[in-house]
């Protein structure tokens, strides 16, 4: 598996209580405001899933693991894959 460099602009972080419902377009349920933003989130954009990293630095590495499990007849297989990107 590849992991490519791409820079995208303009990705604003939404607090919960911005968000509106996926699955009504209504707000979603209320719950005590929470001013602290994250330093890395992701975000989605189709089928690509970004990394944001508002801390500042520049990362040296990131890691990637992806895990799943299978399972046939009784029998589960895991699946682990790690892949690094300098």
């Amino acid at each position: 598996m590849e992991i490519r460099s791409k820079i995208i602009e303009n990705v604003k972080w939404i607090s919960y209580e911005e968000r509106e419902s996926k699955f009504g377009g209504g707000p979603l349920p209320p719950r005590k405001p929470n001013p602290r933003r994250p330093l890395f989130w992701l975000a989605r954009n189709d089928w690509e899933l970004y990394l944001i990293n508002e801390s500042g630095e520049t990362l040296d590495k990131i890691v990637v693991k992806i895990s799943a499990t299978l399972t046939l007849d009784d029998e589960v297989v895991p699946v682990a894959v790690n892949v690094r990107y300098e």
